[in-house]
C-alpha cells in the first residue's frame, strides 16, 4: 500500500434485519465501501504471522503496528445555562459495555431542586430530578425522601432539599410512576424518532433506558445512583466537599484509538442509514398500496438494497478522511465534539520515523487535546503530583505542545492502559459477592440498622453503581484491605487483578466526597508496585506485584526505597516502588545515548 500509494483498508459488511410488525422478513447483507484497518490488528493480514516470517512477505521484521495507512501516509490516532443555575454541578461520564459514552450533568439550582442535563439525539435537554426519580421507581413520597437523605449524616439542609423534590409530586402528572412515564414520553417522543406504534408509556421507558445514566442496566440502579449524585451535589454546594479538578490525571481516562474509531463509525453510519430508511419506507408504503389494489405479489426489496448502497460512499469516505486529516466529519461534530470537550481537529498525527526510538515513543504518548493549545491558561499544562509514576515529568516537547503532549512512564512491567472492557457478568458477579459477604443492601431501612449505624454508613460504588453500604468507615477500610488481598490471589476468580480500590475517608475539612470507589472498567491507567499486603508487611524478599490506578494512588503510602519502607510502622509497610527511575519514560531513561535524544 505504501509503494502503490493506496489506502490499507478492509470491506465494510452490514447485516440488517427487516421486520414488519411481528413478521420477520429476513436479513439483507450488503457489502459496502472500505474503511481503514490498523496495521497488526486482528483484521490485519500480518497479525497471524510469526515475526520471523514477516521478511518473507516483504515486511519489516520489527514491525510493531498500531497505525493506519490512508493513501500511503502512516498516521496514528490520539486521542450559560438559564435563570437560577449556579456554578455547582456534578458530571458523570456514563459508558456502556460497547464503549458508547454519554455524559450527564446534575446542576444545582437556586430553588433547591437539582436539574439533570443529558443529550437526546444531539440536543441537550434539562429535566428536574424529581420527575426522573418518580419515573424510575414506583415508590411513595416518603420512600423517595428517605432514599435521598440516606447516608446524608442527618443534614437538615439535605432534608429540606429532599422535601422540595418530593413536593412536585402534588401535580397530577406525577401522581404515579406510570403517569410520569407517559408525561415524559409524550414530551420527548418526537426528539427520539421512535415508532408511532409505541405508547407514551413505552416512549418514556425508552428515554430512561437509552439516554439517562446508560451505564446502568436497570431503573433500580439508575434511581439509587441519582440519589447518590443528589447527596454529593448538596454536599458540594454546602461547601463540605472540595472541587475535583478536571485537569488532574486522577479523574481522567485515556481515549483509546479503537474507541474513537468505533464511535466515529457509529455516528457516521446511523443518521445516513436512518435517512435512507425513511425514504425507502415512504416509497415502499406507496408500492404496497398499489400492489394491494392490483392483488399482486408482496413487495420486493431491491429498492432497499439500492438505498443502502448509496450510503456507504459517504460513510467510508468520512472514515478515511478522519484517519488522513484527524478532523471529525461535519455530520459527527455535534455528537463526538461534545464528548471531546469541543475538539474536532488534531485527533490523528503523522508518524515521524526519523529513528526507531522516536517512532516507538509516539505510541507511548498521550495528548490532552488540541483545543487546549490555543488557551492562554497554563493550568492544563501543569504536572500534578497525582501523575507520579504514570506520566514522565521530563519527556514533553518544547513550544505549544509543552505539558499537553506527554509520555507514559515505564517500568520493569510497563505502565499501561486497560484496553479490555469487562463483561457485565464480571461486574455483576463482583457486586453480588460483595452484597452477600461485606456490604449492607442499598435500601436497608433505618429500623434494621439502628440510629447510630444509620448515621455512619459508608457508600460503596462499583463502576458508577451504588451496590450497598458499609456499616462505618472502619468497616470500609477492612473491606478495602480484603479486596486488595483478594486481587493478588490468583485462585480468586471473583475479584479481577486490575481492580482499582479507592477509599476516600471522611475528614473535618472540605475534602473529596467520602466513599469506597471500585473500578474495573477500560481506559484506566495502571502501573505496578511491590505489595506486601498478604504478608502483613513482612517477607520483603519476595514481594508480589500489584497494579494500582490513578484514582487510588493519592490515598496510598508508597515508599520509594527499602530504607523508607523500614522507617514506617509495621501496619503501614504495605507497598513499595519497584525502582526509583520508574517515573521516567523509556526514552527519557536513555538520555546518556545522545544519538537518540531527539524525541
Amino acid at each position: 500500500c505504501r509503494r502503490n500509494g493506496e489506502s490499507y483498508s478492509g470491506t465494510l459488511k452490514i447485516s440488517i434485519r427487516i421486520r414488519s410488525h411481528t413478521v420477520d422478513l429476513g436479513v439483507v447483507d450488503v457489502a459496502g465501501g472500505t474503511v481503514p484497518v490498523m496495521v497488526m490488528s486482528d483484521l490485519c493480514n500480518l497479525s497471524k504471522l510469526p515475526r520471523s516470517e514477516l521478511y518473507k512477505v516483504n515486511e519489516e521484521a520489527r514491525e510493531i503496528g498500531g497505525y493506519f495507512i490512508p493513501i500511503a501516509v502512516s498516521r496514528t490516532t490520539f486521542k450559560k445555562r438559564g435563570s437560577g443555575f449556579t456554578e455547582h454541578c456534578i458530571i458523570m461520564r456514563c459508558v456502556r459495555e460497547d464503549e458508547n459514552g454519554a455524559p450527564v450533568m446534575l446542576h444545582w439550582v437556586t430553588n433547591g431542586e437539582p436539574v439533570l442535563a443529558f443529550t437526546v439525539e444531539n440536543e441537550q435537554v434539562f429535566v428536574p430530578v424529581s420527575i426522573l426519580l418518580r419515573a424510575l421507581v414506583d415508590k411513595t413520597d416518603f420512600e423517595v425522601y428517605e432514599d435521598i437523605i440516606r447516608g446524608g449524616r442527618n443534614s437538615l439542609s439535605l432534608e429540606e432539599c429532599a422535601l422540595r423534590i418530593v413536593s412536585r409530586y402534588k401535580n397530577e402528572d406525577y401522581f404515579s410512576q406510570a403517569r410520569t412515564l407517559r408525561h415524559i414520553g409524550r414530551h420527548f417522543r418526537l426528539k427520539m424518532h421512535i415508532s408511532k406504534r409505541l405508547s407514551d408509556l413505552e416512549a418514556g421507558k425508552h428515554l430512561l433506558t437509552e439516554y439517562v445514566l446508560i451505564h446502568t442496566k436497570s431503573f433500580f440502579e439508575k434511581y439509587h445512583i441519582l440519589c447518590f449524585m443528589i447527596r454529593k451535589l448538596h454536599t458540594f454546594a454546602s461547601g463540605d466537599c472540595c472541587i475535583e479538578n478536571n485537569d488532574n490525571l486522577m479523574f481522567q481516562e485515556v481515549l483509546l484509538p479503537g474507541t474513537q474509531y468505533l464511535q466515529l463509525l457509529r455516528v457516521c453510519f446511523s443518521p445516513l442509514l436512518l435517512n435512507r430508511l425513511i425514504t425507502f419506507l415512504h416509497s415502499a408504503r406507496e408500492q404496497i398500496s398499489m400492489m394491494a389494489r392490483r392483488a399482486a405479489k408482496p413487495p420486493e426489496y431491491a429498492n432497499f438494497r439500492q438505498s443502502l448502497n448509496r450510503t456507504y460512499a459517504e460513510v467510508t469516505s468520512s472514515m478515511t478522511t478522519f484517519i488522513m486529516t484527524g478532523n471529525l466529519p461535519g455530520t459527527s461534530k455535534a455528537v463526538l465534539g461534545r464528548l471531546l470537550n469541543g475538539q474536532s481537529t488534531g485527533l490523528s498525527v503523522t508518524v515521524d520515523n526519523i529513528n526507531f526510538l522516536r517512532f516507538a515513543a509516539q505510541f507511548r504518548a498521550v495528548h490532552r487535546g488540541s483545543v487546549f493549545m490555543e488557551m492562554k491558561t497554563t493550568s492544563v499544562r501543569r504536572l500534578q503530583p497525582e501523575a507520579y509514576g504514570f506520566i514522565c515529568p521530563v519527556n514533553t516537547p518544547d513550544g505549544s505542545p509543552c505539558g499537553l503532549l506527554n509520555h507514559l512512564a515505564t517500568n520493569t512491567e510497563v505502565c499501561h492502559v486497560v484496553t479490555e472492557t469487562p463483561s457485565d457478568s464480571i461486574v455483576d458477579d463482583l457486586a453480588k459477592w460483595l452484597r452477600e459477604h461485606y456490604v449492607r443492601p442499598v435500601e436497608l431501612p433505618q429500623q434494621l440498622m439502628g440510629e447510630e449505624e444509620y448515621c455512619r454508613i459508608f457508600p460503596v460504588l462499583l463502576d458508577g453503581r451504588l451496590i450497598g453500604w458499609s456499616p462505618s468507615g472502619a468497616s470500609a477500610m477492612e473491606l478495602a484491605h480484603t479486596l486488595r488481598a483478594a486481587k493478588l490471589d490468583e485462585t480468586c476468580t471473583i475479584v479481577p487483578s486490575n481492580l482499582e480500590i479507592c477509599l476516600a475517608p471522611p475528614t473535618n475539612t472540605a475534602s473529596q466526597y467520602p466513599g469506597l470507589y471500585l473500578f474495573v472498567g477500560a481506559s484506566r491507567l495502571l502501573r505496578p508496585v511491590y505489595s506486601y499486603v498478604r504478608t502483613g508487611g513482612h517477607n520483603w524478599d519476595n514481594p508480589e506485584i500489584e497494579m494500582i490506578g490513578t484514582f487510588e494512588q493519592p490515598y496510598m503510602d508508597i515508599p520509594v526505597t527499602q530504607l523508607e519502607l523500614m522507617e514506617r510502622y509495621p501496619k503501614d509497610r504495605l507497598h513499595r516502588e519497584i525502582a526509583q527511575e520508574n517515573i521516567f519514560s523509556f526514552i527519557a531513561s536513555l538520555t546518556p545515548f545522545c544519538n537518540f535524544n531527539q524525541v
